[in-house]
């Protein structure tokens, strides 16, 4: 993920997300797995949100893939897989 300003100025915004996994509860209530703000099987998924406050005067073009990351340790068969 990345963030580009395309115009420099100074400028603020949300980058809102929520979080769902693979797994699936069957107990209390039967539902997808995720970050929840209760038990209650309605419950929607919860969303997060980073505030983003751009400062600068630094400008991209958003046509421009993010570079790759790399963790800054080398790799553990039983960390990844």
């Amino acid at each position: 993920m990345s963030f580009v300003s395309t115009n420099g100025n100074n400028h603020s915004t949300d980058f809102k997300f929520t979080v769902m996994d693979g797994d699936r509860r069957l107990f209390a209530s039967p539902r997808d797995g995720g970050i929840y703000a209760n038990e209650a099987a309605a419950t929607p998924l919860t969303v997060h949100t980073f505030k983003i406050e751009y400062q600068g005067t630094a400008t991209g073009t958003a046509a421009r893939a993010a570079p790759h990351c790399r963790p800054p340790f080398p790799p553990s068969a039983a960390v990844w897989r």
